[in-house]
């Protein structure tokens, strides 16, 4: 069974048009998806993911809802791992950069869902010591707590393709398959509520 495409974006936020926008460069590719309107709270990503795969039971492709499509997925579509998500070897160890959220891979077995339960609580007990803590920082230190845990498979760069151009979005590398806006750095600048 193919991976479901799944993101979010908050309800009434400018983020909308980008939730068109993912939704169609979906469609560009007979890319299956379900993208969902909620009231976005901190470190939401591993609860959100935890509930999808019971919902779909079926593996996921989860990519941020400022991000499209611009080449059929094949890697993620074929991926056997436990989870696929990129690792940054260009930082150290402990920086908040070292493994990216942004795109992963979420196969539909046990193995993944206890990486997703164990991510999930370390979200909670981050968010008691800092109300902006990061879900990625999260999500490093579970796995370098328990690297057995699951079979990780790393993303190249070309999945997490970031352009910040807000003139030019199509400025971005031939082989990019998953382009990022991250537009969050604009956005976060203006007033979210439309």
């Amino acid at each position: 069974m193919q991976p479901l495409i799944v993101s979010y974006y908050n309800e009434n936020s400018v983020y909308e048009k980008e939730a068109t926008e993912l939704a169609e460069s979906c469609k560009n590719f007979g890319l299956e998806y379900e993208i969902g309107a909620i009231h976005e709270e901190p470190c939401l990503k591993p609860t959100f993911l935890l509930a999808a795969l019971e919902k779909f039971n079926r593996p996921l492709i989860w990519t941020d809802i400022d991000s499209i499509f611009v080449q059929d997925p094949i890697l993620l579509k074929e991926c056997k791992a436990d989870v696929a998500f990129r690792i940054n070897d260009n930082v150290p160890i402990d920086s908040p950069l070292k493994m990216l959220t942004s795109t992963m891979f979420i196969n539909n077995t046990l193995s993944a869902k206890k990486l997703l339960s164990f991510w999930k609580k370390e979200c909670e007990k981050l968010l008691k010591q800092d109300s902006n803590a990061l879900d990625q920082v999260a999500l490093r230190k579970v796995v370098l707590h328990y690297p057995t845990i699951v079979e990780i498979k790393r993303l190249p760069m070309t999945y997490v393709t970031v352009t910040d151009n807000a003139e030019d979005r199509l400025a971005y590398p031939d082989n990019a398959v998953i382009v990022h806006h991250e537009l969050s750095r604009i956005y976060n600048s203006e007033p979210v509520s439309v």
